[in-house]
């Protein structure tokens, strides 16, 4: 448990710290009369395993963040079957704005690999990571 309470802390500081970058960049930006990040080619692609309800409390903070630093516009989004939340309120939201895909189980789980056994959450998590990255590949989104 403190492993939670100090990565949320963290997390916390580091979103108080991102927001004054935020401001400072786009006062510069403005300023210099360079065309900012959002609105050049550059943008970036995340793979999303939401594990419980915890993530889904931290998931706006979490899109915001990404959503204005890196900047995220394509988001493929799984959840723990198990974990009795949804995030669908939340990226519904954001649905206008970045590309976002929801996978369930049969998008990506391959119980025929080596390893695999049903509720294994790490061999779940693996076939989710390494299949939506040669999804994002494929489609050479970034």
């Amino acid at each position: 448990k403190s492993q939670l309470t100090t990565g949320s802390l963290n997390m916390k500081v580091f979103a108080v710290l991102s927001s004054l970058l935020i401001f400072v960049a786009s006062h510069s930006v403005r300023a210099n009369g360079v065309e900012s990040v959002a609105r050049n080619n550059d943008s970036f692609a995340a793979c999303l395993f939401i594990h419980d309800l915890q993530d889904v409390n931290q998931l706006p903070e979490w899109l915001a963040y990404h959503y204005h630093v890196m900047p995220l516009r394509n988001l493929i989004v799984t959840v723990n079957p198990r974990s009795g939340s949804s995030p669908n309120h939340i990226l519904d939201r954001w649905s206008d704005t970045m590309k976002i895909e929801q996978w369930n189980d049969e998008d990506f789980v391959n119980e025929t690999e080596e390893g695999y056994s049903q509720g294994d959450e790490v061999v779940r998590q693996k076939q989710f990571n390494v299949k939506c990255m040669k999804t994002f590949q494929e489609r050479g989104e970034r």
